[in-house]
């Protein structure tokens, strides 16, 4: 049953669940968005059947309207309501290349079996072209005869019975027809490929052990010769955003080809696709870096565990994740020449004769150390107090500072402003999340040495401005700027302010950049002291301040939909992508001399674009390779275009095509870049406004924060209360958890997954008024400021 009208009546509660239709790319049908070459899954099972009809599981058939590209070949798929069909199945199991499947529009349908677009084939006797269709339906309805389609509906506005048309279609001799296991079975493998499949009806079509051409299982296993990438990208990202936002946001890092996992725990390989991103970044910070005086450097990956353990508070606050070197740099500090074998052997006997002195006077020196500790009544310590091993920077205040104390003598080497970009390693942590949270990542990190506590935190809020511009003008991502609670403050600070980010899409919070104001507690303990004009003797005030690849990943969460990656032009690799659209050489050649001029033109203006002239792709797999990529806007230029002297644009974020005068694209494609990061920032902005709410207790804290929003409370910025509210909200969830347990809205295994605290994310910049009189939500102290409370990475 094929039908090509735009669907804009909604379908009846009442109808059946099934229908069988080919469709345009990019079309609506309800709220769903059909985009070519994405294998849509549509079934009616929400729908109630008539009251006269009982309700069966396989009641429900999902349909599938695929063409076979290189036999041009129309393969129509039913299978059970409850099951799902993938392009590398098809492959696997019946060998048809899942790069030769496509999505068949109304032109295939046409071409192959000769349907109009006014509808179906109008009467039982006027039946279409059959010659290239094939069958396949699921071995679970293999008890319905024709007959049994009776017992479905029409769905308006077809004016003839649809289910009539199906049973003659399906009694049709010539179609070639075949049942198949869905899931697929091992013994479902070996079949052979559609095209020799011999034609049967639904009557005689009991699955036979059909003999196995040796070429299936060289098609179904890839020659290793074979690239990757050229079956990565035939099925969109599976899950839905909303649905499974984990498995999304990894399905959506692989396929967009940002990152590929490896082989340590925690550790990802950032592939040139996701690298591309990070330099833009790297180009736009580093030049506002410099423009206020910051110059680039830079320090050592590794870092003497004492001078890491010099600020307590600031150690503390990584004690877990340093990573230290196994091997004892100490024993090898200088390298050691060859020696020949003689020297080596006298070498190595005069070392055992003194390491055997050396083992007696360790013991005759423990014991009198136990003696002497017994004696003064010192007890041990219960960790080890040596401080000699070698770390992996965490962070590079202990590796800086060192260098600082020995440059600064005077005030006129004040200030002093370094930044490097470097990579960082913390070791241990839980719920690993590229870009978000994972072992190693890359970052800049700026230091700076003032004169005064004021020019210092001055700086200190600048750098937190310009994280800010990065996150809007250059990723189209809305930030609140805000400072730190007390127990959110970075180790060894004053103050740490803050950019925070939302994803909607699982109400949580992340800590976009911060920047830290850090008094005089580092340079006195480091000793980093300047001489004023006055000769008085002063320690310098300092700041530190970082941004990191996790920005990647907040602009992924936040902008991606279900369909994968969409990238803001800014910060694109390609901006724009031409897609060229021919059948005959003299196309091609007209074709590409017009997309050659265009491109011209546009890099005249600074718009970066790539031209996809792949020969073995076809185009409805370009546009889906690159609109997983989430590439801000694809043109595709055809024959029809050239003749009117226009291009067709689609735009990923919005999904909106529509054409451009081919003659003036310098201009308009410029604007529309622009127009879609300003749209991007405004929708985001939008989305974030209508998830963060405002409460007086904490119980409405909590009932909002359960939503998936961010809350602003009054609070009394007291510690103590800090602690209280995380406590008690893993106590609110849980008791919520058992309470659905019991109801058996959850499984009890649920009890024991991680519970995410409410925390106080920051105190934002801009405040509401704060009512006469106000409490705070769990101390019941007076309110000092409005917080904003959520649950974080």
């Amino acid at each position: 049953m094929l039908r090509f009208n735009s669907f804009k009546t909604s379908f009846s509660k009442a109808s059946y669940a099934f229908r069988t239709f080919a469709v345009r790319p990019n079309k609506m049908l309800g709220n769903a968005s059909l985009t070519q070459n994405y294998l849509q899954k549509y079934s009616l099972d929400q729908f109630q059947p008539r009251a006269n009809a009982p309700r069966k599981t396989k009641d429900v058939v999902k349909n599938y309207f695929l063409k076979n590209d290189k036999d041009n070949q129309l393969i129509i798929f039913q299978i059970n309501g409850n099951k799902k069909l993938r392009y590398s199945d098809i492959e696997d199991h019946l060998g048809i290349p899942a790069n030769s499947i496509t999505e068949a529009s109304q032109s295939v349908i046409e071409d192959i079996i000769g349907v109009k677009e006014e509808g179906l084939w109008t009467t039982s006797t006027h039946l279409p072209r059959v010659n290239n269709v094939t069958i396949y339906k699921d071995k679970t309805l293999m008890d319905y005869k024709p007959r049994d389609y009776e017992a479905f509906s029409s769905l308006n506005p077809w004016k003839t019975k649809p289910h009539d048309q199906l049973i003659d279609m399906l009694s049709n001799p010539n179609i070639k027809y075949k049942y198949i296991e869905i899931p697929f079975k091992d013994k479902v493998k070996q079949a052979p490929k559609a095209e020799a499949t011999p034609a049967a009806t639904p009557q005689n079509t009991t699955p036979k052990k059909a003999p196995t051409p040796r070429r299936a299982p060289v098609r179904r296993r890839a020659p290793p010769a074979k690239p990757p990438v050229k079956t990565g990208h035939e099925l969109s990202v599976k899950d839905k955003k909303n649905e499974d936002f984990g498995q999304w946001y990894q399905q959506t890092i692989t396929k967009s080809e940002l990152v590929e996992y490896y082989n340590v725990s925690g550790c990802y390989i950032l592939r040139p696709y996701g690298y591309s991103i990070w330099e833009r970044i790297q180009e736009e910070l580093n030049q506002k870096i410099k423009e206020r005086g910051v110059k680039n450097a830079y320090f050592p990956l590794l870092v003497n565990e004492a001078d890491l353990a010099k600020e307590e508070s600031h150690i503390e606050g990584f004690k877990k994740e340093v990573a230290y070197l196994q091997k004892d740099l100490d024993k090898s500090q200088t390298p050691v020449e060859e020696e020949s074998e003689d020297v080596v052997q006298e070498t190595e006997q005069t070392e055992q004769t003194e390491q055997t002195e050396q083992t007696e006077q360790e013991n005759q020196d423990a014991e009198l150390d136990r003696e002497a500790r017994q004696n003064s009544q010192i007890e041990e310590a219960k960790e080890p107090q040596n401080l000699n091993r070698i770390a992996l920077r965490p962070s590079s205040e202990a590796i800086f500072y060192p260098a600082y104390a020995k440059w600064i003598r005077s005030y006129r080497d004040l200030p002093l402003k370094l930044n490097q970009w470097a990579n960082i390693v913390r070791w241990e942590f839980t719920d690993a999340t590229p870009f978000i949270r994972s072992r190693e990542f890359l970052w800049q990190e700026g230091h700076t040495a003032h004169a005064s506590n004021e020019e210092a935190d001055k700086f200190a809020l600048e750098m937190n401005d310009v994280y800010s511009e990065i996150y809007e003008d250059l990723l189209a991502i809305p930030t609140v700027k805000g400072v730190k609670s007390p127990g959110e403050t970075f180790g060894g600070a004053e103050r740490t302010y803050t950019n925070e980010l939302f994803v909607d899409a699982n109400g949580k919070g992340i800590q976009g950049a911060t920047s830290h104001f850090l008094g005089e507690n580092f340079s006195k303990i480091f000793d980093i002291k300047y001489e004023d004009d006055k000769n008085n003797i002063k320690n310098v005030a300092q700041t530190c301040w970082g941004f990191t690849t996790r920005s990647i990943g907040a602009m992924v969460m936040i902008h991606g939909d279900d369909k994968g990656l969409i990238l803001p032009p800014r910060i694109a690799e390609h901006q724009v992508v031409i897609v060229p659209i021919y059948k005959t050489e003299e196309q091609k050649e007209k074709i590409f001399a017009k997309i050659n001029e265009i491109t011209d033109e546009l890099e005249r203006r600074k718009v970066r674009v790539h031209v996809d002239d792949q020969e073995n792709r076809s185009p409805g797999w370009k546009f889906n390779h690159w609109e997983q990529k989430g590439v801000p806007l694809r043109m595709e230029v055809g024959p029809k275009d050239l003749e009117k002297e226009v291009v067709t644009i689609a735009i990923r974020h919005s999904g909106e095509k529509y054409e451009f005068d081919a003659n003036r694209l310098r201009i308009l494609i410029p604007r529309e870049l622009k127009k879609i990061h300003n749209q991007m920032l405004r929708n985001a902005r939008r989305v974030m406004k209508a998830h963060t709410r405002r409460a007086r207790t904490f119980t409405t804290v909590m009932n909002n924060v359960k939503k998936g929003n961010r809350v602003l409370a009054p609070w009394s910025e007291c510690p103590e209360s800090e602690k209280e509210i995380q406590e008690a909200s893993v106590t609110n969830i849980l008791n919520l958890r058992k309470r659905l347990v019991n109801k058996g809205e959850l499984s009890p295994e649920d009890l024991n997954k991680e519970v995410g605290k409410v925390k106080v994310l920051c105190i934002p910049d801009e405040q509401p008024p704060m009512p006469e009189g106000q409490m705070c939500i769990k101390s019941k102290k007076p309110a000092k400021r409005w917080a904003l409370f959520g649950k974080s990475y």
